[in-house]
């Protein structure tokens, strides 16, 4: 049972999250899944401004009269008259980008593919952000996002975190802590890893409205040991430094002595973090996937997530495990990426 504090922040991010005046598309809208979570948001919100496209193959589910509504769609992208038109846009774009050209046949194919069709609609000003992964791998929504929507100005890599929501609070008062990156990137670099605590600290300050606090994490704290792999984290943070000297940052330190202030002043005394860490950027994908799980199966914990950033548009993944609850969540994290209406 998620904590007090947990169910009052998610409910926070799903009123903020359907109250904004935004069009987010859920790509899997075949599964019963997703519907339910549609039919979630509208029990439970008063006066929704957000608006709703689910995709479907199916013609049982365009007949669904609840879906009738001025904050709902439902669209089979195959229906869409406009899909010439963005299956020669999409073709035009991959010329200019220099890749290979596909014909026009393959291109209407591709295009005609929900995750496909969603980031042409998200690059074209019909959509703001997009939902998918409930039932098709993370790579069709990374491909989608990657060949279609590409990268925010300034970043090199899409990274994916997910947000722990602690049944208490830890040592040094943390409710929240994010852990990153959790889904993309295997091995990344010190560049990388300077952009995924970037990409994360924006999680932490637009999602969950709380100010970063970054630590990059090693087996050694500030030079307790010797290693190859340590001189990447330590230029790591002179890079976040550097792009952002306003974020509080600090690096390499080890998982206590980031979240546990007694553990800091031992290990680090006169810190920057000092045991209050709320965003911690891992060393490895390895490292921060097994971390996220190993804490939400044995402490109850609630993981939001995974939450993508680092796209020029808001586009979400979704893990094929994902409950009604789940898809609801992040149906709200997604509108809460886009750009800001007013």
């Amino acid at each position: 049972m998620p904590s007090v504090c947990a169910q009052e922040r998610i409910h926070d991010i799903r009123e903020r999250g359907s109250k904004r005046p935004v069009h987010v598309i859920v790509t899997d809208g075949d599964d019963p899944r997703c519907q339910d979570a549609v039919k979630l948001l509208l029990r439970e919100t008063a006066n929704m401004s957000l608006r709703i496209t689910l995709l479907t193959h199916a013609s049982a589910v365009a007949n669904e009269t609840w879906m009738r509504g001025s904050n709902l769609s439902i669209v089979a992208p195959e229906d869409d008259p406009q899909l010439p038109m963005l299956a020669d846009a999409y073709r035009d774009a991959r010329i200019r980008a220099g890749k290979a050209a596909p014909s026009r046949e393959e291109a209407y194919r591709s295009v005609a593919t929900n995750e496909m069709y969603a980031a042409m609609l998200l690059v074209t000003g019909r959509a703001d952000g997009m939902l998918g992964g409930a039932s098709v791998p993370t790579a069709r929504v990374l491909q989608a996002g990657l060949q279609i929507v590409g990268l925010k100005p300034g970043r090199s890599v899409v990274s994916g975190a997910f947000a722990m929501l602690f049944r208490e609070p830890l040592a040094g008062g943390q409710e929240v802590v994010a852990f990153a990156d959790c889904a993309v990137v295997p091995f990344p670099t010190a560049r990388q890893l300077m952009e995924i605590a970037l990409n994360t600290s924006e999680i932490m300050r637009d999602i969950l409205r709380i100010d970063p606090v970054v630590a990059f994490l090693s087996f050694s704290t500030k030079h307790s040991a010797k290693h190859d792999s340590l001189d990447k984290i330590q230029e790591a943070v002179a890079l976040v430094r550097q792009s952002q000297p306003e974020l509080i940052v600090d690096g390499e330190l080890q998982a206590d002595a980031a979240i546990v202030p007694e553990v800091a002043w031992s290990k680090d005394p006169g810190g920057v973090i000092d045991g209050h860490a709320n965003v911690l950027i891992f060393p490895d994908l390895n490292a921060a996937n097994i971390s996220y799980k190993l804490v939400q199966r044995t402490s109850g914990s609630m993981a939001l997530g995974v939450v993508l950033s680092g796209f020029a548009k808001p586009v979400n993944d979704l893990s094929r495990g994902c409950s009604v609850d789940d898809i609801a969540d992040m149906i709200c994290v997604t509108s809460l990426q886009t750009d800001d209406p007013r």
